[in-house]
């Protein structure tokens, strides 16, 4: 029965977004007649017999978004049938129109009977998820309407859904699915980096050996031709594209080539960057015509081309495949036409940007075209959509999958898609009220006829669609602004993406494991050893599966490493030795047949035979406190989740590169190591304590961490410490015994919460230093934004001022003191934010001056070790010894779902030990 009155209750929905009248409207459709029936709600329309039936014409979203809106509210489904014209019959409206033809298939797909997943040598892990394509959406970018470059949602609460998802989607989940071994495609740009450099085989930077055929026989090459080489058994010939950045970073490499079937199955490519040799065995009959990823590297932009570069050669296993050779990229970049970052903009001008001009049809459906053109015949995959909801009061989350029919309706989309809605909707919500939010509201598995899961656009992968939180409810965005609330989603995503293929597959599912715990690396005078403790395990709830294995990286750069030494309970590994004299950064992750976890903090060691110095790193705190403001351009100020300018958990590298320019040797260890009694702060004559941004709710000291440096100062010790809340945190808000430590052993007294500048002025033993600045609210490093004013107690001295500060009675920025017992430097801000490298050095120089000045000079003991094993066992901490003295030349090969890895090193073998 119609009822006239139905349409204003179901259709005049006052706010904005759009109502569904206002949303039929929009598009052209008359309503026809409104219907209540069982459970809901049916709309009938007509569009003039005239207007286009083209999809793409259409803003359909806003009209499912519209419909699904005014069915939660009224509790039940809104469903629209339409027609186009009066002498038409009704339809579902996701039947009513023409989708756009599909994009045409490359010119050469790999066939199915190609096995094994494409594969990269190590670092690139290989999982549960080997052998399986992820396509994932992180929903809304920048678009041009009109004239203006526009979000496509607005700023509510601080985000912008175009930024948040896409700040969630490629820091956490990417990587998730990466680690577990999937082929990971991302429906916009990958990479953060900015800046980009794009070598064509035809720039003249690139050097050539050998003979290589240039050709244009196959269409979809980059630039004007590719070029050619029949492939050996052994290299003869190389290409070696350099990379022509203006600054030091992280960039991913990407190669581009045309596929075929004559092209070779196990092509040598080979990434020279600052930490080493990443050698990767590539099949170039997939994953052709556009750009294929590599993986993350850290290049300086002075580096000889040895050490910035991409190099292919015609090395291979069959003599009758070609090696094609086209174009190299390095970073993201920035959208020409825009002026954005290209990681910021909508997936419409991704799809083009990656090879698939014909995938560009709308904001909405050019992602799934796209995953379906990247996605090839022999490919198990899956396209995720990461969105997060509208309008307030919503709470909670909620999952769709495809129904023509609209809101509810019987689900007729892609096979599979139902289950891979439901294994990664019970999972977020199950995680999320274990981990984060016991009373978090669970909305329901819904279908609806949205573009981006909609099969005109993509029925070759499952597909589902996820409305994580409500971005414009206060508190579901205050939870959606913090770093470890992403996480947890991501991870709860990604576990839900295993349930689905162990189901489906009929195995048991495999959960990567979580980062390994109390990560210490020190040097004996032989070799280097790493210490940690296995990570915590629940079997897929909050952690992953237990670790069976780790892998071990060291670099000299910091910021990238070489490929991993991988440690196992089973077996060895050869080892590279280090360097006598040099610097490293090391960092270990944990393995299992899920794949590999996150890796810990980066920590230190020098190779020498110097004074050492234990550096001990105590800032682990991440939180929405710690996000990046910026102005949005349609007003107000948004929350930026830019994680390595939050804490990037490096700041050792700081501290590294100013104790060794200073001459001296470094250990370095987690405040957990410490705590633990993995390393001893009694074996070293001075320590350097990093508490950066710790405060009051993560503990810039805790109980036990007081008592430890107390006797160790008790003792003699000489300690420098630095960090903006340790006064905030034990004296503000501490207890007595908190304030006795800060008072008896920090040799302070807090004067107030912040000194209201970043610039400083040096006296004392840091006389003769030029006034210098750090990071107060620039975020470039990240922003110590409250630094304690603090001053000397005692016959100790206040040593640094705030420049123009607003630090009180008589405060200011470093405290230094020798008590006749011990000594120390404290700092009130973060030694690390010290912009100037210069200043970091002679801060610290004079510090260590000071600290050392008459004690004993400490040698490290040497060792008669000369081989060793790599190994581990089922000890809880497991220590891990590098050899330094070796003569062969070893080379070993591991093979890992159908790709193979190489690597040459200088070693004997090691021998670990467990403790």
């Amino acid at each position: 029965m119609a009822i006239v009155a139905v349409v204003g209750v179901v259709l005049a929905h006052a706010g904005s977004p759009p109502s569904v009248a206002d949303a039929l409207a929009g598009a052209g459709a008359r309503v026809d007649r409104v219907e209540r029936v069982a459970g809901g709600t049916n709309i009938y329309v007509t569009f003039p017999a005239s207007s286009s039936r083209d999809l793409a014409a259409h803003d359909t979203n806003a009209i499912a978004d519209a419909a699904a809106r005014e069915g939660r509210a009224s509790r039940g489904f809104v469903r629209i049938f339409a027609r186009f014209g009066d002498s038409a019959a009704y339809v579902p409206i996701g039947r009513a129109f023409d989708a756009p033809p599909p994009p045409p298939k490359k010119p050469f797909e790999a066939p199915r009977e190609k096995s094994g997943p494409p594969g990269y040598g190590q670092p690139s892990p290989a999982g549960f998820l080997s052998g399986k394509s992820v396509f994932l959406s992180p929903g809304h970018g920048w678009y041009l309407n009109g004239s203006s470059w526009l979000t496509q949602r607005g700023n509510t609460n601080g985000l912008v859904e175009d930024f948040s998802n896409a700040e969630a989607v490629l820091q956490f989940l990417v990587p998730y699915f990466h680690n577990a071994g999937a082929l990971v495609v991302t429906m916009r740009e990958r990479d953060l980096n900015t800046n980009m450099s794009i070598v064509d085989n035809a720039d003249p930077s690139v050097t050539l050996t050998g003979t290589w055929t240039t050709s244009t026989s196959t269409p979809g090459y980059y630039g004007s031709n590719y070029l050619a080489k029949a492939v050996a058994g052994s290299a003869t010939a190389t290409a070696t594209f350099p990379a022509a950045i203006a600054e030091d970073g992280l960039y991913t490499v990407s190669v581009w080539y045309t596929g075929g079937s004559n092209r070779s199955t196990d092509a040598r490519i080979t990434v020279r960057h600052a930490d080493g040799d990443s050698v990767f065995t590539h099949n170039m009959q997939r994953d052709g015509f556009t750009w294929r990823y590599l993986g993350r590297y850290y290049f300086r932009a002075d580096d000889p081309v040895s050490r910035r570069s991409v190099v292919f050669t015609n090395q291979g296993s069959d003599t009758s495949k070609f090696v094609i050779v086209d174009a190299v990229r390095f970073g993201g970049g920035m959208d020409e036409d825009a002026g954005k970052p290209r990681w910021e903009m909508s997936g419409l001008y991704h799809a083009p940007f990656m090879g698939c001009d014909t995938c560009a049809t709308s904001t909405v459906t050019t992602m799934p075209r796209y995953a379906a053109w990247e996605n090839e015949s022999w490919e198990d995959g899956v396209y995720i959509s990461w969105h997060t909801n509208a309008p307030n009061p919503g709470t909670g989350t909620e999952s769709y999958t495809y129904a023509s029919g609209g809101y509810d309706a019987p689900f007729d989309g892609v096979a599979g898609s139902t289950a891979l809605r439901d294994r990664i909707h019970a999972e977020m919500v199950a995680d999320i009220r274990a981990g984060w939010d016991a009373g978090w509201t669970d909305r329901g598995k819904h279908t609806n006829w949205y573009g981006e899961i909609n099969p005109s656009y993509n029925a070759e992968t499952p597909g589902a669609l996820f409305e994580i939180a409500f971005h414009d409810t206060a508190s579901d965005a205050a939870d959606l602004a913090e770093p470890e609330f992403r996480k947890l989603v991501a991870r709860a995503v990604y576990q839900g993406a295993v349930r689905y293929f162990a189901v489906r597959d009929g195995v048991t599912p495999k959960f990567l494991p979580e980062p390994p715990e109390s990560l210490a690396v020190t040097y004996d005078g032989a070799d280097i050893v790493a210490s940690w403790t296995a990570p915590p395990a629940d079997g897929g709830g909050l952690a992953g599966d237990a670790a069976t294995g780790y892998r071990f990286y060291l670099g000299t750069s910091g910021k990238g490493f070489g490929d991993a030494l991988v440690v196992t309970q089973v077996a060895a590994a050869a080892a590279p030795p280090p360097r006598d004299g040099t610097l490293y950064y090391a960092r270990a992750s944990a393995t299992n047949d899920g794949g590999e976890s996150f890796p810990t903090e980066t920590l230190a060691v020098s190779t020498g035979t110097g004074s050492r110095v234990l550096v001990v790193n105590g800032f682990d705190r991440i939180d929405s406190t710690m996000n990046v403001p910026e102005s949005y351009y349609g007003g107000g100020t948004i929350d930026r989740g830019y994680l390595d300018r939050m804490n990037a958990y490096d700041y050792v590298i700081a501290h590294a590169d100013a104790l060794f320019a200073a001459g001296l040797e470094i250990d370095s260890a987690s405040n957990e190591a410490v705590a633990d009694g993995d390393v001893d702060l009694f074996d070293y004559p001075a320590v350097v304590w990093i508490a950066g941004e710790e405060s009051f709710g993560d503990d810039t000291f805790d109980p036990d961490e007081q008592l430890l440096v107390a006797d160790y100062l008790d003792a003699g010790g000489r300690l420098f410490v630095s960090g903006s809340e340790i006064g905030w945190d034990l004296w503000a808000l501490g207890d007595s015994a908190d304030r006795e430590f800060f008072t008896d052993y920090l040799r302070a007294v807090y004067t107030n919460d912040s000194s209201g500048t970043g610039a400083v002025s040096a006296s004392g033993i840091f006389a003769g230093i030029a006034p210098f600045a750090f990071d107060f609210d620039d975020y470039t490093i990240y922003a110590a934004d409250w630094p304690d004013c603090v001053k000397a107690v005692g016959g100790g001295s206040t040593d640094m001022a705030y420049v123009g500060g607003t630090c009180s009675s008589g405060g200011g920025a470093a405290v230094v003191d020798d008590t006749g017992v011990f000594r120390i430097v404290y700092l009130g801000f973060p030694f690390e934010t010290i912009y100037s490298i210069t200043a970091r050095r002679q801060v610290m120089s004079a510090a260590m001056d000071f600290l050392l000045e008459s004690t004993t000079t400490s040698t490290t003991t040497t060792s008669t070790t000369t081989s060793t094993t790599i190994a581990t066992t089922t000890s809880t901490t497991t220590s891990t010894t590098i050899a330094t003295t070796t003569t062969t030349v070893a080379t070993t090969t591991s093979s890992t779902g159908g790709s193979t890895t190489s690597s040459t090193a200088t070693t004997t073998s090691s021998a670990g030990s467990t403790t």
